[in-house]
This record gives structure tokens, sequence and C-alpha cells, in this order.
């Protein structure tokens, strides 16, 4: 079910398409429609003075996925190669559909990584199992893990809604050491999703990685939604479906659209292409108020993307402009961290349509590209051992010799 094929010790230098580009990380962007072979060439020549500890590698062409996986695991076969399928990438051009991002980490950072295939029928012990391997291939335990030296990265199947049982599993192991990673995605299709490791390429399926970045750094997640003063509390729900079924002892689909703008047409679309999915509640974890989306279900209820329980309490939320926030909030982070090298990144599917239908895509782009991110647009994203929905997670990482 599980493998552990690539862990890396010490490396040299890395990748950048930047002036001053900091000598450990780097990152690079491919236009859409060039062939595997041609972008691995593009992502060579950026490369051309240095061998990666880590390469990531996130690409917007489910078809040919497998065959830049493999070219690229071929290329560097020295250096742990993991990529997922996209619904956008972040990368030194911004944000574009269909192409590929590259971010690529070197010396001081150590990695190891493993391959969980068949996520739906992962159980719990065995994702315990991965975590403590992932552990001892750094000649670390779960519990002797630094949180300022060590952190998780974890990319899943975006159609599963499986990842929830991994994620907490690997953050109950290993309490305290911080998690951020995103669903892999098919630009909105909703039909496949695949993601890689050194070469080998899976559906239904999951990259877990431990990394040692080796340098100063810090995850976050943000969103553009402030809490109202109105609760509502999960009465009934069928945990085996992930499907709320009754708020505040009401039908779920008549509270729901009490609280937010959505239509009746709008609740017959069942899947999380919907529009109800852009209207997310909010729920207190630990200090943070996390984002929880939902659609109808043809057999009534709403389907929740991500964990909830029955008592569950559910603030509405009210959305803020996704650009002005977003900005402000980024560049807070970065701020308070000081100077950075760069930024992974995980945007939601859901942030990107906003985007779009404001005609601000670009524009989003454009920030992420001048705060040095590299990344993907995802169909979920994970923090600290949870799934999230309309947020952006990720990790600044500073410099060497800071």
């Amino acid at each position: 079910m599980w493998s552990i094929p690539h862990t890396t010790r010490r490396g040299r230098g890395i990748l950048a398409e930047m002036e001053s580009p900091p000598r450990w990380f780097r990152s690079a962007q491919v236009p859409p429609d060039v062939a595997p072979l041609h972008a691995v060439e593009h992502i060579a020549a950026a490369l051309a003075d240095f061998q990666p500890t880590l390469l990531l590698f996130f690409s917007g062409n489910v078809a040919e996925f497998a065959e830049l996986a493999k070219q690229i695991s071929d290329r560097w076969p020295e250096t742990c190669t993991i990529g997922c399928t996209t619904s956008g990438e972040i990368g030194p051009s911004g944000l574009q559909l269909g192409g590929i991002s590259v971010m690529a980490l070197a010396k001081p950072s150590r990695v190891s990584a493993a391959l969980v295939d068949e996520l739906d029928a992962l159980a719990f012990d065995e994702a315990v199992s991965i975590t403590e391997h992932l552990c001892s291939r750094l000649r670390r335990t779960p519990r002797n893990l630094d949180a300022e030296r060590h952190c998780f990265l974890t990319l899943t199947d975006g159609l599963s809604n499986a990842d929830q049982l991994l994620l907490a599993a690997m953050s109950m192991t290993a309490p305290g050491i911080p998690m951020v990673g995103g669903a892999a995605a098919d630009d909105l299709q909703f039909e496949r999703t695949l993601v890689a490791l050194d070469g080998l390429v899976r559906a239904s399926a999951a990259v877990v990685v431990l990394l040692e970045p080796g340098v100063p750094f810090r995850h976050f997640q943000l969103h553009h939604f402030t809490p109202t003063e109105r609760r509502v509390v999960v009465t009934k729900m069928d945990a085996d479906d992930s499907r709320v079924v009754e708020l505040d002892g009401w039908r779920a689909e008549d509270v729901f659209q009490e609280l937010y703008p959505v239509t009746e047409a709008d609740m017959k679309v069942y899947g999380p292409q919907s529009e109800v999915c852009l209207w997310p509640l909010g729920m207190q974890l630990r200090d943070d108020l996390v984002l929880r989306t939902m659609f109808a279900d043809p057999r009534g209820g709403l389907r929740i993307l991500g964990s909830l329980e029955s008592g569950s309490v559910l603030r509405q939320m009210r959305r803020g402009s996704l650009l002005e926030v977003t900005q402000q909030r980024l560049e807070a982070v970065l701020d308070d961290f000081g100077p950075a090298a760069g930024c992974l990144l995980f945007d939601c599917a859901g942030r990107r349509i906003e985007a779009e239908d404001a005609d601000q895509r670009h524009a989003l782009g454009e920030f992420y590209r001048k705060a040095g991110g590299a990344g993907f647009v995802t169909y979920a994203e994970h923090f600290d051992g949870q799934v999230l929905n309309l947020t952006l997670t990720g990790l600044v990482f500073g410099h060497p010799d800071a």
C-alpha cells in the first residue's frame, strides 16, 4: 500500500528565474502546451548550475503527467522528485493555467518521502507507520522532531475525500510539527487527479514528505472571510458520507439558503463545481477560524469537504475582497517573517474561480509572483492535520545565514 523509495541527505545547489536568486531555493515556470520532453529541457536550463535535493513540480496537463514525471525523474535520478496535477500553476510568471511550475530546494535541505497508494483504504495505524518511517529515514523519531527544523508536505488525490485520516494520523503521531499541502486537481474537470514520487504516478494516492529545510521557515494559512454573529449547530449528520443532514434541527439546505445568496438551482448542482462551494461556514480550530465548504447531495443534506462532527458550531462568514485581503494578510506574514528566499503556495480552486469572476486572476498571480511564490491551485488545502477550503496555505523560506 505504501513505499518510501527516496531519502536524501545534504546536497548541492538549485534553480531560478529572478534577480540575485538565493543559492538554495529556485522556482521556474513552463508555458502551457509544451511537450514533456521540451518542458524538462526548459527546467534543466534553469537548473543548469546545480543539483537539487528536492524538486516539486505541478502540471495542468493530466494526459501527459505520467510522461512528465518519468522525464523529470530520469533527468534528476539523485533528486527526490514530487509532483501532482493542478487547476492552475503559480510561479515566476504568475498564475497560469495548463502549464508547469517548479520549486526546488538544495543544500542544506534534507528530505524523506513516501508514496501512499490506495488512499481510500488507508487505515489509521498504517498512516502512523508511514509517519514513523519518514522520521527514521532522517534518523529521527516522531517525538524528537523539532517544530523549528522540520515540517510535513502533503499532496493527496483531489477526488477521494479520504485525506483527512492521513493528515490527522500524521499530526497525532508527530504533534506540533508544521504541516502544509494540497489536494491534486484537474482544471475543474473533477474526473481524475494524479500524484507522483520519483517517476511513480498514481491516482487515489498521496505523497507525504518530511522536510528539514535547513533554513528558517514559517507555515501559514489565510483567507478573505470574516465571521458574523450568526451561528448554527450541526444537529444531524451522516458521518459515513460526510453529509450534514440538519442544522439547528432544520433541513440543512433550507438553513444554508437563509445564510447565503444561493438559489434553488444552485442547490441542485450536486458536486464541488457548485456555486454553493463558494460560500463557506467557519469552524473554530484552536486559535484559528477555518473554512468548511459544502455542496448539495442528491439524497438530501449537504456534503462537507473536510472533517465535521455532530454538535459542531459553525459561523456564517462574510466575504471580503479576495485580492485586497490576500495581499494584506500575505504581506503581513512576510513582513513579520523577515527577509524571505521564497514561498511554497497552495491556493484553492474556489479562490481562482472567484478571481476569474472578478477579472482578477492575473492581478492575483502578479502578487504571488512578487512574493516569490511557487505552487499550485488545489481542490483542498492542508494545514496542521486539517483539510481546509477556500484558503491559501503555504511555507515561507528564509536564508541559510539568517
